[in-house]
């Protein structure tokens, strides 16, 4: 198979040149034969070795012809012997009269007169006939000079009839030899837009399943590019569309909670007005709520729009990472939870600062939230394998292996240990995840193996040297 680099038929340019090439070769080889063939007409050539042996041949037989009448025989003998036909003409070199027996109506007299006169043998073409000779023959004391003459084949009437035809039946000639080619190229670049074209079609119609045909895909010029690029657009849309109709619903159903406990808390409040307080601490406790979780939702949006800039420079998480466990160890201390930060050496990344805090911070929040009083949380960051390599260990109930790998889409919640009544809005680690993959690199979560909790996993791309 020849590798698609190299391969003239992987690029329109390739096809459309080698095409055009190709046509342009086809015309001047049909023109070349036609010439070929015409220029065998009226033109004197050496006599072909065949042809000279004929004449030898009949020379001898008609040598033995004591009269004019078995010189007539002979002759008819020899030319029913002949395929294809051939006439023997004899010039009687006294008189200089034709001798022609049976021989065609529109034979070439005066060109078989003047080849009479020939020293040697030659061959000549006059339109339809071929004529060859003259070779000497003496019967009964009398010289004649001897031709044959035979008609040529259809197909060189036709070449003739061709030459001789109009200009214009010309150009339409050339012009229908073109055509296949030309079909052919238009097809092939053709068939494929217009399957990309039904596709767009289909795509403006809302119908983002729909993707280009396979075989146009497995084209492996520019055309089978654009098909893949344009089904990893509609791919992408799809994706997109899909997620944001998901986080609409999910926010929407989010939103009634808080929405329904302001309204429960403003019922209570007009039913009971000296509890005022109470109902206004409850107030303000679900609007920070709702609050968060608008924040979230709005942060989640820009990190889905992988145009959005982000400010990349090189950061030490060594500090990063020690300034947001600090400032979590207020969290940690009212559940009386113990949190072990180990950083090895220095932790060198390119990325965004606050998008990478905000990730790490998210995660070890979630940590605390699910971790027991009394309990221990593990935070790990180190060097492996030019990535940096940071573990975020709680001490919680963990996540059901089915659910591990549901935990990083948006408002997802464990219903059994890790629903609302623990607070949150279920974003953090969607948010986390989408902000380490913006950094190129990937996020995961696992069970511990012995002890009850869930570890997760960030691995980032280091600086090298």
């Amino acid at each position: 198979m020849i590798n698609s680099k190299f391969n003239p038929f992987s690029t329109l340019f390739g096809r459309i040149f080698i095409g055009f090439w190709g046509t342009v070769l086809l015309v001047l080889a049909a023109t070349f034969l036609i010439n070929q063939q015409f220029n065998q007409y009226n033109n004197v050539q050496p006599i072909e070795s065949y042809h000279k042996h004929q004449l030898k041949h009949a020379r001898k037989e008609l040598a033995r012809a004591d009269n004019y009448q078995q010189l007539e025989k002979k002759i008819s003998r020899l030319q029913s012997q002949y395929r294809p036909k051939r006439w023997i003409v004899l010039r009687d070199t006294e008189t200089g009269k034709l001798i022609k027996n049976k021989s065609p109506l529109n034979c070439p007299n005066v060109e078989l007169k003047q080849l009479a006169y020939e020293a040697e043998p030659l061959q000549v073409r006059v339109k339809e006939h071929v004529l060859f000779g003259p070779e000497s023959v003496s019967v009964n004391g009398k010289e004649y000079k001897m031709m044959m003459v035979y008609k040529t084949t259809p197909r060189a009437d036709f070449y003739r009839a061709l030459w001789h035809s109009p200009e214009w039946l010309k150009f339409l000639i050339a012009g229908l030899l073109t055509i296949l080619p030309c079909w052919l190229i238009a097809r092939g670049i053709t068939i494929p837009i217009k399957a990309l074209t039904q596709s767009a079609r289909n795509l403006a119609e809302g119908k983002l399943s729909y993707r280009v045909p396979k075989q146009v895909i497995a084209r492996a010029d520019e055309v089978g590019q654009l098909a893949k690029d344009f089904n990893y657009m509609a791919e992408k849309i799809e994706g997109n569309l899909a997620l944001h109709q998901r986080l609409l619903g999910d926010v929407s159903h989010e939103l009634r909670t808080p929405l329904t406990r302001l309204s429960l808390a403003l019922a209570l409040l007009a039913k009971n007005p000296q509890n005022m307080q109470a109902q206004i601490d409850r107030m303000e406790l679900e609007l920070d709520k709702l609050d968060e979780m608008i924040g979230n939702v709005l942060r989640l949006a820009k990190l889905e729009n992988d145009d959005a800039q982000l400010e990349f420079t090189a950061i030490n998480l060594q500090p990063l990472i020690t300034d947001i466990c600090t400032s979590a160890q207020l969290e940690c201390d009212t559940k009386n939870i113990q949190l072990n930060v180990t950083t090895h050496g220095t932790l060198m990344v390119n990325g965004d600062a606050m998008l990478l805090s905000t990730a790490i911070e998210n995660i070890v929040r979630n940590a605390i939230k699910y971790s027991p009083q009394n309990s221990n949380i593990k935070v790990t960051a180190k060097t492996v394998e030019h990535a940096i390599l940071i573990q975020v260990s709680d001490s919680g109930p963990g996540v059901p292996d089915d659910d591990i790998d549901k935990i990083f889409n948006p408002f997802y919640r464990v219903e059994k240990d890790r629903d609302r009544i623990s607070g949150g809005t279920g974003l953090g680690l969607s948010i986390a995840k989408k902000a380490i993959s913006r950094h190129e690199g990937t996020i995961s979560a696992f069970n511990k193996e012995q002890d009850p909790g869930l570890t997760v996993e960030i691995r980032l791309p280091a600086i090298v040297g």
